[in-house]
């Protein structure tokens, strides 16, 4: 979690969309770091159902499919986003950092 929490430098009041959520492990010890909304996707709905009964009120959950969100563009400052193909062992975090005025950066977990 720390490691993710030096790739965002989340500024007081930024909202953070955590796309794949999942059970919301890691996004409740986010949550509980930074200043500002953290919203939830998941497209498991028995996921998206454990972590609302574990959160804290820090989040939101949504299950949605990560082509689609229901939020409109420009709405949430940062993202996470989580893909994991099990079958190759390979997890992958990319974090990516929306910036005004059109700039647009990249930073992943394990760079």
């Amino acid at each position: 979690v720390s490691l993710v929490l030096d790739c965002l430098q989340s500024r007081p009041g930024e909202s953070l969309l955590d796309v794949g959520g999942g059970t919301g492990y890691f996004t409740r010890a986010i949550a509980a770091s930074i200043d500002g909304k953290v919203v939830v996707v998941d497209i498991k709905p028995d996921w998206v159902d454990y972590a609302c009964g574990r959160d804290v009120g820090r989040s939101s959950y949504t299950v949605a499919d990560a082509r689609s969100l229901p939020y409109p563009d420009g709405s949430l400052d940062q993202l996470i986003f989580h893909a994991c193909q099990l079958k190759g062992l390979l997890r992958l975090e990319m974090i990516f950092r929306f910036e005004c005025g059109g700039g647009e950066g990249f930073k992943s977990a394990a760079d």
